[in-house]
């Protein structure tokens, strides 16, 4: 007999929706109800919404899913996309409260071995949390950083080359409060090459950030 989440997550209740009466609720034991309910379920718009609803609330109550970080460590290797995905971005946003260190550099192997993935999404969520992690975890952020740069070496077509190399501009820019000058000389270098040979979609991104760098943000 289907439980009232995992009724809610196939008869159409939307994502966001349910993420924010979770939250609404304040009742954390959701995070391992849906674990147990929902996460494994044969069906798949249960499964896959259940996880984005993990996800989302990942990014507003880290700490929700922290007892559980080694399961979506785990997911990693799911063999469902979009569970990976949403994997993906829970390691990305519980590494704000990693205080034991789970995430190791294993699991940040995995988010670089997305960079290469043939999937641009996957890519994309790979350069996404990669940054949330450098945010989180000073020691984790030059080989992120590296990681991030052989971005434009990886071969692709043009368009989610651009697409791609933007995302990583952002990212980069997003973390200039805290990289370290020799970081930001680094991040600069890999900017101006983006902003002087890549298309316009990219290079603009590069563009603006470089404009923050040099006005001292």
């Amino acid at each position: 007999m289907r439980g009232p989440i995992e009724r809610g997550l196939d008869e159409g209740d939307g994502s966001k929706e349910m993420a924010r009466r979770f939250e609404r609720e304040g009742d954390s034991s959701i995070v391992s109800t849906m674990k147990r309910e929902c996460v494994d379920s044969e069906n798949k718009k249960v499964r896959n919404t259940s996880m984005k609803v993990l996800s989302l609330l990942a990014s507003t109550r880290p700490e929700w899913l922290y007892s559980e970080l080694d399961f979506f460590l785990g997911l990693l290797e799911s063999e469902h996309t979009l569970s990976v995905w949403s994997a993906m971005d829970v390691v990305g946003h519980v590494a704000a409260v990693d205080v034991e260190g789970k995430i190791d550099k294993r699991a940040v192997g995995h988010l670089e071995a997305a960079l290469e993935d043939d999937s641009m999404v996957t890519a994309a969520h790979g350069v996404e949390n990669l940054a949330r992690i450098a945010q989180a975890k000073p020691r984790r952020r030059k080989a992120i950083l590296a990681a991030l740069g052989r971005v434009e070496h990886i071969p692709r077509d043009s368009a989610c080359r651009e697409v791609l190399l933007g995302k990583v501009a952002e990212s980069m820019g997003a973390l200039l409060p805290v990289l370290s000058k020799a970081d930001r000389e680094t991040v600069s270098t890999f900017l101006e090459r983006v902003a002087s040979q890549e298309g316009e979609r990219a290079g603009n991104k590069a563009r603006k950030v470089l404009r923050k760098i040099d006005r001292g943000a």
